[in-house]
């Protein structure tokens, strides 16, 4: 069978797999798309996950963001990166809030396939069965900080993403005005994402079309 006609099968299977994938952004060309999904099932495989785990998974496979610009420095130091259009609807936002007096911190932007399986590989590491783990942690390839498009965030005196981030004022005033700027909370109280919820977790929902 010629190589191309294998690499297509492999593709077409992969896709019948997983759930919902667009062919959108930068990952049109079914190369570009066969190199990705290639990549996520290798992350998958290194981590132990069953093959027809991302079939019964609840989340999108989210296409890993290639165009990233920097939004400055964290709480804890770490210098963030997100995508253009996110990037601008995150300092409007962040400019908002602190002209309001309150403080809004990058705790994680963009990340890898890499990243988000080095991350389940250190929890699996600590004794933390798989199931436990993916209720809090998307699956290589299904996080949407993947995209350069969520937030997560914290204040100075929760400096962690905790579910007592729900009880700040800055939560409370993005409930209010993060949708003027396009941020959405992803992970609510009584999603069905098979994720607990996660106030923290913001995404901008202009990267879905």
């Amino acid at each position: 069978m010629a190589a191309w006609l294998m690499r297509f099968l492999l593709l077409a299977l992969w896709l019948a797999l997983t759930s919902s994938v667009a062919l959108a952004g930068e990952r049109q060309t079914l190369e570009g798309q066969f190199e990705y999904l290639s990549h996520v099932a290798s992350s998958h495989q290194l981590l132990g996950i069953p093959a027809r785990r991302a079939a019964d998974y609840p989340l999108s496979l989210q296409w890993e963001a290639e165009a990233l610009v920097s939004v400055g420095r964290g709480l804890h130091g770490r210098e963030h990166f997100l995508a253009p259009e996110a990037a601008v609807a995150w300092r409007a936002l962040s400019n908002r809030a602190r002209s309001e007096g309150l403080a809004l911190h990058l705790v994680s932007s963009f990340r890898s396939v890499n990243y988000q399986t080095r991350l389940i590989q250190q929890r699996l590491d600590e004794g933390r069965s798989l199931e436990r783990i993916l209720i809090g942690t998307a699956l290589p390839g299904y996080s949407e900080h993947h995209s350069g498009c969520a937030i997560d965030l914290a204040t100075p005196d929760k400096p962690t993403v905790r579910q007592s981030f729900r009880e700040t004022e800055e939560y409370a005033w993005l409930q209010a005005h993060a949708d003027e700027y396009g941020f959405r909370e992803s992970y609510p109280l009584g999603n069905d994402s098979g994720l607990i919820p996660e106030p923290w977790h913001w995404f901008f929902e202009a990267c879905e079309r």
